[in-house]
């Protein structure tokens, strides 16, 4: 497989994990860090498993080492905010503006990496952007003014923390194994997910949860996609240029949207996605623009 398709995959995946996650935090449990705790102990346990059975060269040089950490503690602060956000707004909103990071990606691989990148992929990664920002605009509940969400500064924010833990991750992909930057990433990752989390409260919490073992379940289900998908943007990352890798695994939100469109139509009482004819139409020409982006890079 090319980068190109470990990247299309990755994306397919995440959109599934986006999907889960808002239903999980809107639907089935009482707060953030009910989700965020179960979560910070499955990576962590991962990523320890990963660390014995691929540990860390003897020879291996701290600054790579740092990289690998300091990936993982960004990817756990824009993943708290991210999934706050997503607890109480519709998800086919949220995640394209996430999903913007690959304009900042590039804007810091070029001078920091040395990328070279053209007109043609500079099209692509602003055509991929415009359309995931498109996705986002909605009409406010008053006098119908067209606005983009509450939340953009936000998101956006957490946008910048995926450029600046992508091109941080190139850095110490050059030095160390995907498998020694994963350990490390998702150990970082997960410490920040517990650090928020873990307090009587939420014990409290996941106790007297309904179902308990359902949402557990679904919860366990949702994160081993999560591996899955985060090595396949690691190896995605490793094989290709940061800046285009990234603009491909942004094409998540196509993938959301499709899975919010169906759940909407057959499930509706899922998620919190009010979908009319009107903003179907937006997103559908957003895709449009996102497509035409990805086609442009990979030509």
């Amino acid at each position: 497989m090319t980068w190109i398709a470990f990247a299309i995959v990755s994306a397919a995946i995440t959109g599934v994990n986006a999907v889960l996650d808002s239903h999980l935090l809107s639907r089935r449990l009482p707060g953030l860090a009910a989700y965020l705790l179960p979560l910070g102990i499955f990576h962590f346990t991962v990523g320890l498993i990963m660390l014995f059975v691929k540990p860390f060269p003897a020879d291996v040089t701290l600054l790579p080492v740092f990289a690998a950490i300091g990936t993982g503690i960004i990817g756990g602060i824009a993943s708290v905010i991210t999934l706050d956000v997503i607890r109480h707004g519709e998800v086919s909103r949220i995640i394209p503006v996430v999903n913007t990071s690959p304009l900042f990606v590039a804007l810091l691989a070029v001078p920091l990496l040395g990328e070279m990148l053209n007109a043609r992929d500079w099209a692509g990664i602003v055509l991929t952007v415009a359309g995931a920002v498109l996705i986002s605009v909605q009409k406010d509940g008053g006098g119908g003014k067209t606005q983009v969400q509450k939340s953009f500064l936000a998101l956006a924010f957490c946008s910048l923390l995926a450029a600046v833990g992508s091109t941080i991750m190139k850095y110490a992909l050059g030095t160390l194994s995907f498998w020694n930057v994963y350990s490390a990433n998702s150990m970082c990752l997960a410490t920040v997910f517990i650090v928020f989390s873990a307090r009587p409260a939420t014990l409290r919490q996941l106790g007297a949860l309904p179902r308990r073992n359902q949402v557990l379940g679904m919860t366990l289900l949702n994160q081993a996609l999560v591996v899955v998908a985060i090595v396949l943007s690691v190896v995605a990352i490793q094989k290709g240029p940061v800046a285009l890798a990234s603009t491909v695994l942004s094409s998540r939100p196509a993938f959301v949207f499709v899975y919010a469109l169906v759940l909407s139509r057959f499930f509706p009482q899922a998620l919190n996605e009010r979908l009319t004819r009107g903003t179907a139409l937006l997103k559908f020409s957003a895709i449009a623009l996102i497509i035409a982006g990805i086609v442009l890079i990979t030509l």
